[in-house]
């Protein structure tokens, strides 16, 4: 028996203490004044841990190994464990015990002298059983697993996961470079364990009951680099399953070689939840930026894309249920997700919240930093294209650009019964009547629901109805612009009793408009175009547009900076307000800073 000694595994290390997030019933403009809190969050990253001296041992098929399979070596007592690139058929059960397996070596003898692996090692259940079974005590244990794929595994009764299924309540599992695809039951189950961390990983074509990709349950587990979760399936939950507190943090980075991809993409729910279902208390946080942590991880040059997952049901990429889950994403692409119920991109409902906004922090898109395009609901009377939301859920919208998304009826936004609802600083545009989707309404709020929208725009959107409904709630719009064509030229709809509040509207429309509301805001008339190039997307304001330094803070306090993320309130030379002297932020989602010599619009800070 030959015995040597590991030097070094480049691994990712990592301890994550979650962010909390504000409680979900208290709604207010510091809802989308986050940033992301690195002494709270106490990653300590260590990609290249050295492991002192450990005794190894090596395993493949070639003379010079010490063992020909995984779990010989495992039997014989060893911990950590060197494995060629080759396809070991069998199953793994790790009991009361850490282990480490570096794979990808060439051989046997490359792995000795301490040569870089090349390679993936291949651990395969042959669909008969769970690939790695993890089955630990409350003691401390550390699995650490590189260059290896893990596939075909299948679930037994009263099991969560086929690829990886693992319990104990200080155990840590530490993933890099590891492929999990093509398992029956999810591809990671986690259940009450300590952490789970996931560097350029893949998880894919896994199916189960509920969480194809990853099953989570009062677990941290934290995703970043180049990874994708792609191409899962489940009943619900296609990509992730969230559950008891679970916190699931993914921070955005380059595709995955594999896929040309990374975020969680092309999952499917044959009930709810395309892409992530989270209930009891679950936090899911998307992070598409870098973080200044040791090593740095994330990157401010992708977003983390949530895209082309689906619903039979509700809940196209997100279905997010019940009192303190929450869902909180800045610099994300959430794109092209569809239902065939309610809520082509989110389903948010009884207490739940859902917010994107915009951390101070360099973006991949500097204007368009969170995007919320082309979502649909499905074509039977449905509800919310991009978001529906129910019972008292909670829901903050900060610097998104909205567009191309459809449903029946609220083409953006349904929500109802208690809903409270936050949006600033956000663009809604080119939100169309679609074949097989009536388009109208681009937001329907009823039954004592709550919206308040600060320095938006709404422009370009075409619905069969008017662009508002109301019905016995509570809408505030401020310091906004509204310029969108309809059927009737009437904007807002009305049922029942209301409470309306208009302040600062920049709009083409009288107030008639408001059905005898007056907006307290400019009449364009003939006046110069609003944006600089609506036809290619541009809302940058045209600086000779009277809506520079027409607005106050009086109805509403900005929480966030602009779209381009520069400081609003700018006063501009020889512009006054028509209503005070000491009005000097500009209406809509755009601070204009075009006739100053320093700052310009896109300038980058």
């Amino acid at each position: 028996m030959k015995i040597k000694h590991m030097v070094q595994i480049t691994i990712g290390l990592i301890f994550i203490a979650m962010v909390n997030i504000s409680n979900a019933n208290n709604l207010t403009p510091q809802l989308l004044k986050k940033n992301i809190d690195l002494n709270t969050l106490q990653i300590n990253l260590n990609k290249s841990k050295a492991r002192g001296f450990d005794i190894f041992a090596t395993v493949g098929s070639d003379v010079n190994c010490d063992f020909s399979s995984i779990n010989a070596a495992i039997n014989f007592g060893f911990e950590s464990l060197k494995t060629t690139s080759e396809t070991f058929i069998e199953s793994i059960a790790i009991i009361n015990s850490a282990l480490t397996i570096e794979g990808g070596f060439q051989n046997c003898l490359a792995a000795t002298s301490g040569d870089t692996p090349t390679g993936m090692t291949v651990i395969d259940g042959n669909n008969l059983n769970i690939v790695i079974f993890i089955g630990n005590d409350s003691n401390e244990y550390t699995v650490s697993l590189s260059n290896i794929t893990i596939q075909n595994g299948k679930r037994g009764d009263g099991d969560l996961g086929g690829g990886i299924d693992a319990t104990g309540s200080n155990t840590r599992i530490e993933l890099h470079n590891v492929r999990v695809i093509n398992n029956n039951g999810s591809g990671i189950a986690v259940d009450n364990i300590n952490f789970l961390g996931a560097e350029d990983i893949l998880i894919a074509n896994n199916s189960t009951t509920n969480g194809g990709g990853i099953y989570c349950s009062n677990t941290n587990i934290i995703i970043f680099e180049k990874s994708e979760i792609h191409t899962n399936s489940a009943q619900n939950g296609g990509g992730v399953y969230a559950t008891n507190s679970c916190k699931l943090m993914m921070v955005s980075g380059a595709p995955y070689p594999v896929t040309g991809r990374s975020g969680i993409n092309l999952n499917t729910a044959s009930s709810n939840g395309g892409g992530i279902y989270a209930t009891n208390a679950a936090k899911i946080k998307l992070y598409g930026h870098k973080l200044d942590t040791t090593p740095v991880i994330g990157s401010s040059n992708y977003p983390v894309f949530v895209e082309f997952n689906t619903a039979s049901v509700d809940g196209g990429a997100f279905y997010v249920t019940g009192a303190s889950t929450e869902v909180e994403m800045s610099g994300v692409n959430i794109s092209s997700n569809s239902s065939d119920g309610f809520g082509g991109a989110a389903a948010v409902i009884d207490q739940a919240k859902f917010v994107i906004t915009r951390y101070n922090l360099p973006c991949w898109n500097k204007t368009k930093c969170n995007q919320l395009t082309n979502n649909k609901a499905g074509t039977n009377f449905s509800v919310g294209g991009a978001v529906y939301a129910l019972n008292n859920a909670s829901i903050g919208l900060g610097n998104v650009l909205i567009s191309d998304n459809a449903a029946d009826y609220g083409s953006v936004l349904y929500l109802s019964n208690n809903v409270t609802a936050l949006i600033e600083g956000s663009i809604f545009s080119n939100n169309n009547v679609e074949q097989d989707r009536d388009g109208n309404y681009l937001i329907l709020i009823d039954t004592n629901t709550d919206l308040t929208i600060g320095f938006s725009n709404f422009s370009e959107n075409n619905m069969a109805a008017e662009t508002f409904s109301i019905d016995n709630s509570t809408i505030k719009i401020a310091a906004s612009i509204i310029t969108n064509a309809n059927n009737n030229g009437i904007f807002i709809k009305k049922f029942g009793a209301n409470t309306e509040t208009y302040k600062c509207i920049y709009t083409n429309q009288p107030s008639a408009s408001f059905g005898g509301n007056d907006p307290d805001g400019e009449i364009l008339g003939s006046a110069s175009p609003i944006f600089l190039d609506v036809d290619n997307g541009d809302f940058h304001l045209n600086h000779f547009t009277s809506a520079v330094d027409l607005c106050g803070t009086t109805e509403y306090t900005p929480s966030l900076n602009d779209f381009d993320n520069e400081p609003r309130g700018w006063n501009a030379p020889n512009r006054t307000s028509p209503y005070s002297n000491d009005y000097f932020y500009d209406a809509g989602a755009d601070e204009s800073y075009t006739s100053d010599i320093i700052f310009k619009n896109s300038f980058d800070i």
